[in-house]
């Protein structure tokens, strides 16, 4: 197999290294590449071009068993072909769960209905399946959602507590369970199909401390989630966006005979494909609603003075909707107190024209804002994660899988029986 190695348009075209067949992520990395990710993943230049990181291999250190996980794991995420497979076994499964559902009452309860779609007999709901999964490797069933942009040290410190990102604020391209997919993913590989904490002939941590472990001081220096999980211009699964895209059919990134595959592996998962559209496009036309009476409503003059740039209006616009969601629309008019919180008087307006368009729905007392990140909310009745109630989870998550019996609880999904 070829190295999966690219930057930009150069694509690596090197057998890849023979270590690679045991790790499972799909073709891996040539020897040379392996270095070169290696050297990358070490280095605290985060701003530097990948063609100016030095290829001489870093000195052992305390965390060089970490950077050879992550090593692993950014050659699976830029290898589609492998991520697909994985994506497609976690939807074959939730096929089983409608025909264990049909055949036995409610079957499953990961796969159950949710209360407001009984007559959908082929819906359920992602975010409790995905959570299921998630906790099987330990991962709390405390989340937090984000409604907006929060500062890069913030965002990976939420990482350290535990914390899967639910990106209900991100933009419509970038998609609400991107991040979740990606460790869905890396969860169902290094698990082997959630039968072992970690297979430990190939991985040296199990999921959950390796993304903990990514929200330490030591891997924000050097970027590594950016890299591995975040990385806005790339072209595979390292790129959130790109992940989220192709499940909604957009394969522009494609030639033709790539695209062909990637039609034919979304037509086998068209349940994640009919979330991913869903939520997708309706974001989209929000967004494209709110362009065009940005456009039209507002002079240039209006615009500039109030500091809101058409570039921004897509993730301030659905952020501030979906905060409004979880936690109450405020009074058409009451523009100063959201001016405050948000910044400028004409998002105000043009959310809550949209709000009517959309016909949006307050869930009230269901969220609540916390104090120290006015653009992150938990449920009402979570507790917060600290690095006291983490660090048990992650040596747990080293040694066995939470099998614990789960419920199912309105609005949390399923969650372990305390």
């Amino acid at each position: 197999m070829t190295c999966v190695f690219k930057r930009g348009a150069s694509i690596c075209q090197q057998p890849a290294s023979p270590e690679c067949e045991t790790w499972g992520v799909g073709a891996g990395f040539c020897a040379k590449h392996i270095d070169y990710v290696r050297a990358r993943l070490n280095s605290t230049n985060k701003s530097a071009p990948w063609s100016e990181e030095p290829l001489t291999k870093p000195v052992a250190g305390e965390h060089s068993d970490y950077i050879e996980d992550y090593i692993k794991l950014y050659a699976l995420m830029l290898d589609k072909t492998r991520c697909r497979e994985l994506m497609t076994a976690l939807g074959s499964e939730i096929l089983g769960g409608y025909k264990e559902r049909a055949n036995a009452g409610d079957g499953d309860a990961r796969f159950s209905r949710a209360n407001n779609r009984e007559t959908e007999q082929n819906y359920v709901r992602l975010s409790r399946v995905l959570e299921y999964y998630e906790g099987l490797c330990w991962f709390p069933t405390t989340h937090r959602v984000y409604t907006g942009s929060l500062t890069s040290e913030n965002y990976v410190q939420s990482i350290a507590l535990g914390y899967m990102p639910k990106d209900a604020g991100a933009g419509a391209r970038h998609g609400e369970y991107s991040h979740r997919l990606q460790w869905h993913i890396v969860m169902r590989l290094v698990t082997n199909g959630f039968e072992v904490a970690f297979h430990k002939d190939v991985w040296r941590h199990s999921p959950f401390d390796m993304f903990t472990t990514l929200g330490s001081e030591w891997a924000m220096e050097r970027g590594i989630w950016g890299v591995v999980f975040d990385n806005g211009s790339g072209l595979a699964y390292d790129n959130p966006a790109v992940l989220n895209m192709e499940l909604c059919g957009n394969f522009k990134w494609q030639a033709s005979k790539a695209e062909d595959d990637g039609k034919k592996w979304r037509s086998q998962n068209k349940l994640l494909a009919i979330n991913a559209t869903r939520r997708s496009g309706k974001r989209l036309a929000i967004f494209e609603y709110g362009k065009q009476l940005y456009k039209t409503d507002y002079s240039a003059t209006d615009r500039s003075g109030d500091g809101l740039a058409e570039a921004g209006l897509e993730m301030e616009l659905i952020g501030l909707l979906q905060k409004w969601k979880k936690l109450g629309r405020p009074a058409h008019g009451l523009t100063n107190q959201i001016a405050n919180e948000k910044g400028n008087r004409i998002l105000n307006e043009i959310a809550h024209q949209a709000w009517f368009k959309f016909g949006l729905q307050t869930k009230p007392n269901t969220y609540l804002q916390e104090n120290n990140e006015p653009n992150a909310m938990l449920l009402v009745g979570d507790k917060p994660m600290t690095l006291q109630l983490v660090s048990p989870r992650v040596q747990a998550s080293c040694a066995m899988l939470n099998t614990a019996d789960y419920k199912y609880v309105e609005t949390r999904g399923a969650m372990p029986r305390q």
